[in-house]
């Protein structure tokens, strides 16, 4: 045997010997999930979060599609249980988990059944009033990135009415940052959805809730008052393309509110940096609507009227 073939044997048992360690990795890895999954269902609930978040950061760690379709049911199963009846913490995992598992299945036919499987108890958890503020907050988040991913805009309906409960409720001046940022989590998924819908919808839906955000705006809080903006240029974006005359004219509406802000956060450098942001995208818009309104007033067929 020459010197060549040596050296090509030994490189071929060198990658043999690399596709078995890899292949048994796979196997070593695929076996600690199966063990979180049964731990997942143990009767302590901290076992039951540890197993949840170590799902959580073994589906982050590797693409395994086949996997979790093989085992949707169960997963499903493990994460219904867990929002239905889990403590606090096992329920903001569980919602973590969906929203991950639901990536791991892509784009297959699975996706729509889990999502619709989940959906009701993910529903449930974000309207009990009975529930933490941090669940609900986790469990409007969840219900806006699945249904994002996988349900057709036509069926938003529903969902987003049930987001609208969140986010329109009334706060005192004392309440807590909990229920903040529940408010917030709601917005921020209802706008999300908002970014599929058809320049008619945002149009109708800018007119029905300005007056909503434009409370929001008040808000104490200060994430919430950035997800009121974002809110507001989602939707102002897409009811420009359809009638910008309206879009604007809406937009006229909250522009000194949100310059107001803009000068006013020096303590929140980012949220300065945000509202500017908002700003300026609308004051150009406002800028050229109040033109066009001088422009008709001064028209001819207005001065002789």
């Amino acid at each position: 045997m020459g010197r060549n073939d040596e050296v090509a044997e030994a490189n071929g048992a060198e990658a043999a010997a690399s596709a078995v360690d890899e292949l048994s990795q796979d196997e070593i890895f695929e076996e600690k999930l199966r063990e979180a999954m049964d731990l997942a269902t143990e009767k302590s609930a901290q076992t039951r979060t540890m197993a949840l978040e170590s799902m959580c950061t073994a589906f982050l760690k590797k693409y395994l599609p086949d996997f979790v379709e093989d085992r949707r049911v169960t997963i499903t199963d493990i994460v219904e249980k867990a929002v239905k009846r889990g403590k606090p913490a096992e329920q903001i995992a569980a919602s973590r988990l969906a929203v991950i598992a639901l990536l791991q299945l892509g784009g297959s036919e699975a996706s729509e059944d889990f999502v619709k499987d989940l959906k009701p108890a993910m529903i449930t958890l974000m309207l009990d009033p009975a529930a933490s503020c941090k669940s609900r907050a986790a469990a409007a988040s969840a219900v806006g990135d699945l249904n994002f991913l996988a349900t057709a805009p036509e069926d938003f309906d529903d969902i987003l009415n049930n987001l609208e409960k969140l986010f329109t409720a009334r706060s005192g001046a004392n309440a807590p940052e909990d229920l903040y940022n529940m408010m917030t989590a709601a917005l921020s998924a209802w706008t999300l959805l908002y970014t599929l819908l058809p320049d008619s919808r945002c149009l109708k839906g800018l007119e029905d809730k300005m007056e909503v955000f434009e409370r929001l705006l008040e808000s104490g809080n200060v994430d919430l008052r950035i997800a009121a903006g974002e809110a507001i240029v989602v939707l102002y974006e897409s009811a420009y393309e359809l009638n910008c005359e309206i879009a604007d004219e809406l937009a006229a509406l909250v522009y000194d509110r949100l310059h107001e802000l803009a000068k006013d956060s020096h303590k929140y450098r980012y949220y300065q940096h945000f509202n500017v942001m908002i700003f300026v995208c609308l004051q150009h818009s406002c800028h050229f609507a109040g033109q066009r309104r001088t422009e008709r007033s001064k028209s001819p067929a207005l001065e002789t009227s």
